[in-house]
C-alpha cells in the first residue's frame, strides 16, 4: 500500500519519505489457522488538510495486494496525518 502511495506521491511532487507503517496481524482462534484481521496504521508527517490527502489514501486503498485479500480478512486501515 505504501509503495502505491509513493508512486502517486512522486507523480504529484509530495514527499512521503518519513512515512511509517505498522502492520499487526490477528490469527483466527478456530481451525484452520488463518489471518483473521490486519491492522494497518500509516503515520504520515504531513498536515491533515494536505491537498493530496484524499488522493494518497485512495491510492493506498487501491493497492492490488489489498484488493486481492480474501473478503473474510478484516482490514482495519488508519491514516494518521501528523504534520
Amino acid at each position: 500500500m505504501l509503495t502505491i502511495m509513493g508512486i502517486v506521491a512522486r507523480r504529484h511532487g509530495v514527499d512521503l519519505g518519513a512515512t511509517t507503517v505498522k502492520a499487526v496481524k490477528h490469527m483466527s482462534t478456530e481451525p484452520p489457522r488463518r489471518i483473521a484481521k490486519l491492522e494497518i496504521v500509516f503515520t504520515i508527517p504531513l498536515p491533515s488538510d494536505h491537498p493530496q490527502k484524499k488522493l494518497l489514501e485512495a491510492a493506498a486503498k487501491g493497492c492490488p495486494v489489498h484488493l486481492s485479500l480474501h473478503p473474510d480478512v478484516v482490514q482495519d486501515i488508519r491514516f494518521d496525518w501528523v504534520g
